[in-house]
């Protein structure tokens, strides 16, 4: 079962990156995913780790508090 708070993370994440127009592959290439694992991190069934968020936040240009 998904954390509420991972949910809202996974949502931001869709969010910023939906913004940038980059696809869920392009995103999962920059980080060394699959766009599968991204939709999991999109949803909030698989919890993001620190490291990887501050990936995102780079890729994305976005402060990574924003995701909180």
């Amino acid at each position: 079962m998904a954390h509420a708070i991972d949910i809202f993370v996974g949502h931001k994440l869709k969010t910023y990156r939906t913004l940038s127009g980059i696809s869920q592959a392009s995103l999962g290439e920059k980080v060394g995913v699959t766009f599968q694992q991204i939709q999991k991190y999109e949803t909030g069934f698989n919890r993001i780790g620190a490291s990887r968020l501050y990936e995102f936040s780079i890729i994305l240009d976005v402060e990574i508090q924003s995701f909180f």
